[in-house]
């Protein structure tokens, strides 16, 4: 189904599918990622890599991701960090096109 609208975002340079997602600002228990326009399945993979590393010895973990394409279905990142003992939280802003989704 997002097939086409990768591909799409992509011809128009939109999403840049080889860019590399980079912590860019780091505190104890937050972090800001710059997707660097790319595929939001990878910029949120390094949001859950920092929170499930944090928040065990934390107590509490955030980390907003900025300029990234489509993110995919948010639940399976709230069930990645559920699957190590966690409670998570995921919401978006929505497309560009004015589709948007509820928080998971």
């Amino acid at each position: 189904m997002r097939l086409p609208q990768y591909i799409d975002e992509m011809s128009k340079g939109l999403v840049e599918g080889h860019a590399t997602p980079s912590l860019t600002l780091r505190a104890p228990t937050t972090a800001v990622i710059d997707g660097a326009n790319c595929l939001g399945q990878v910029a949120c993979e390094v949001a859950i890599d920092f929170v499930v590393a944090v928040a065990p010895t934390e107590g509490v973990a955030v980390a907003l991701v900025r300029r990234m394409g489509h993110s995919g279905r948010l639940g399976q990142y709230v069930e990645d960090v559920a699957d190590q003992g966690l409670i998570g939280v995921a919401c978006g802003t929505g497309a560009l096109d004015g589709h948007r989704v509820a928080p998971f």
